[in-house]
């Protein structure tokens, strides 16, 4: 027999033989299951106010519930999802003064309806803080990021957006999202809100993401916020810096611009592994960088310790510091906040 046939021969079989293990691997690959989830977080506090610029909430004290969170996550197949969270806001309270629950998201996910991206609809987590710094942070049992605290944007909107990647290394990502702007609540008018970030992870542990909205409204005004986040994270230390812009436009007086501006430091490490981690925060905040003659600059001092008597149960004795400088020529003074805590947070 010819050497060459012989050759195509012995490779014809092999290719059939590596095919036929292939369609075997196939056959016996289990077929996806549609399944659900139930899960959720509580976090609160026993609080002490040791000092506040408002005197009459100086020596208050008691237990609270901040917030609790109980979601469910739910699969039909390898492209199809939807996830519904209900939160409970210890602020948010209904009319017989209880505690109040709301829908915070409700929406499904459509994978892969672009290469490397989901498709999502409904009630879902904005890129203002919930998608990425907040996850970095790691921290929302103790406190907001810096926009979330100064209500610079909404956790969750109801809208279309679009998540995704431009490559298998996930060096480069995005999300976009055109919403109502009203957060949780109905629509009130016809302006939208758009939304975009991109998040760029030169090396390893690195991450840079810049992250932009607008907001339209009647009569010429609307809102503009820019943020900037840098971060570097390894399973044992954690560092970030974030700051934002936000431009009002025409939110004084229906006539003049405020332009509110903050910056925010954090870190958190590891001290015993699983055990004890510390973490430290500062931030700065000017409510509006256009008048620099009356109003305060705030600065905001949050350090603590995370004990985990059990994994997903969290003991975190914590300090908030609020403190105030005058941005007028006479430099009024006015007292500190400062609130001592022990933090309790547990995941289920």
């Amino acid at each position: 027999m010819n050497r060459r046939f012989r050759i195509f021969l012995t490779v014809l079989f092999l290719g059939l033989c590596h095919s036929s293990v292939l369609l075997r691997a196939e056959e016996t690959k289990p077929a996806f299951q549609p399944n659900g989830k139930i899960s959720g977080n509580m976090f609160g506090d026993y609080f002490y106010n040791l000092q506040n610029a408002d005197s009459t909430k100086r020596d208050f004290n008691g237990f609270q519930f901040r917030r609790i969170y109980l979601g469910y996550n739910y699969e039909w197949s390898e492209r199809f999802a939807a996830q519904f969270l209900l939160e409970a806001d210890g602020a948010e309270l209904t009319s017989s003064g209880k505690i109040g629950v709301f829908v915070k998201n409700a929406y499904l996910e459509w994978k892969d309806l672009v290469p490397m991206a989901s498709l999502y609809f409904g009630m879902i987590p904005t890129p203002t803080w919930s998608t990425h710094s907040e996850k970095i942070w790691g921290y929302r049992s103790i406190e907001k990021t810096i926009l979330d605290l100064r209500k610079a944007g909404v956790a969750s909107d109801l809208g279309l957006g679009l998540k995704g990647k431009f490559n298998q290394e996930e060096t480069i990502s995005y999300y976009l999202i055109v919403g109502n702007g009203q957060g949780q609540k109905p629509e009130n008018d016809k302006y939208k809100k758009f939304y975009g970030y991109i998040i760029v992870k030169p090396v390893k542990d690195l991450s840079l993401e810049g992250d932009a909205d607008y907001e339209g409204a009647a009569s010429d005004k609307n809102k503009f916020t820019f943020k900037g986040f840098v971060s570097y994270q390894t399973d044992d230390f954690t560092l970030g810096i974030e700051g934002f812009q936000q431009t009002k436009k025409k939110a004084l007086n229906d006539s003049i611009d405020v332009i509110p501006f903050g910056i925010t430091v954090f870190a958190h490490a590891t001290l015993v592994k699983d055990q004890l981690r510390s973490f430290a925060r500062y931030d700065f905040y000017n409510p509006d960088t256009k008048v620099d003659n009356a109003g305060f600059n705030e600065h905001y001092f949050i350090a603590g310790l995370d004990y985990l008597p059990q994994k997903n149960i969290h003991l975190m004795p914590n300090i908030l510091i609020n403190s105030y400088s005058d941005k007028s020529p006479a430099n009024f003074k006015k007292k500190s906040d400062i609130t001592a805590r022990l933090t309790f947070y547990y995941v289920y």
